[in-house]
């Protein structure tokens, strides 16, 4: 609905900057054809029939009809004109808005343009040329989808309201001249009224104002009222925070203070089976703990002078024990 607001809004702009050049002059047309119809269409519904529907290229047109009689058959279809462009335009307005039946609406309307076009005017008139082509384009946006017969109804509806309240200055510039002026003389020769013409034109004029902008008020009030209650759109809901990665086990029960102590060397190889009578050499000294300061041995060459005369003894050790298998032998 907001982008359909923003399409009548421009629009609206885009005819009042271009109001006064050629470039309107098609969709004026269009109004002033509507405007006649609703004429000839509100005189048929009290037994009146149509011979023509004539426009002209100063943005007036006319209505010939015959066997219409009676005052309020007479006030009703001359007030059809201006009363009807306002109540089609609020009611293609609306229904664009509103976003449904759109592609019914245009094409229901356009139908009625053809059908009136085909029958009321003269083939090549300028009535004729601006029905059959507004109306085919009408019917082919129809066709065309949802989304363009929408924006056809907003254009088409925002126009016709335009124009009708711009003719309400008419009133204010050369009121004998519009539609008003034409009741007002007819109320005053026929209806026996005493008042100028002038005054009962203006008269006439205030009313159908009135009519118009409460008639267009009832029309579109709904538009607003929805758009009022709507709700905001709610904000999309924040990303949860990722959990923080758990920390490692050994991390949790490690002890503060320097690095764990590495692991102990594996245990050397077995000595061979001669060795092992001999006296075992004694066990190394277990690797100092982590931490603890190593201490150093206070006489570094003993140590590795005793191992020599262990290795010794235990060769001539060897040595005997061949000699003795050698003589056993003999």
């Amino acid at each position: 609905m907001k982008s359909g607001i923003w399409v009548a809004l421009g629009t609206a702009v885009l005819l009042t900057v271009f109001w006064d050049t050629s470039f309107i002059l098609p969709f004026k047309y269009l109004v002033v054809l509507v405007h006649e119809m609703f004429h000839g269409l509100s005189s048929m519904a009290f037994g009146a029939r149509i011979q023509q529907i004539v426009i002209h290229a100063g943005e007036s047109g006319e209505t010939l009809v015959t066997g219409l009689r009676g005052a309020t058959a007479v006030v009703i279809s001359v007030s059809a004109g201006y009363l009807g462009c306002a109540l089609s335009g609020a009611l293609l307005l609306r229904r664009g808005l509103f976003e449904s039946f759109e592609r019914t609406m245009l094409a229901v309307f356009g139908g009625v343009v053809l059908y009136m076009t085909l029958l009321f005017t003269h083939g090549g008139s300028l009535a004729f040329t601006t029905g059959l082509g507004w109306s085919l384009c009408l019917l082919f946006c129809s066709a065309l989808g949802s989304q363009y017969a929408r924006n056809a109804l907003i254009i088409v509806g925002t126009m016709f309201l335009w124009y009708s309240f711009f003719d309400l200055f008419d009133f204010t510039r050369d009121v004998k001249q519009t539609d008003a002026g034409i009741l007002a003389r007819y109320a005053r020769s026929q209806l026996q009224f005493q008042s100028s013409v002038g005054l009962l034109s203006t008269s006439v004029s205030i009313a159908w104002a009135i009519t118009m902008l409460v008639a267009v008020w009832f029309i579109l009030a709904p538009l607003l009222k929805r758009q009022a209650l709507q709700p905001a759109p709610e904000a999309a809901p924040a990303d949860p925070p990722l959990p923080a990665p758990p920390t490692p086990l050994l991390a949790q029960v490690a002890p503060a203070g320097p690095s764990a102590a590495a692991p102990p060397p594996s245990p050397a190889p077995a000595a061979p089976l001669a060795a092992a009578k001999v006296s075992p050499t004694p066990p190394a000294a277990p690797p100092p703990q982590s931490g603890s300061p190593q201490q150093a041995s206070p006489n570094p060459g003993v140590g590795s002078s005793n191992d020599l005369a262990e290795l010794m003894a235990l060769r001539d050790e060897i040595m005997k024990d061949k000699n003795l298998q050698a003589s056993i032998q003999k």
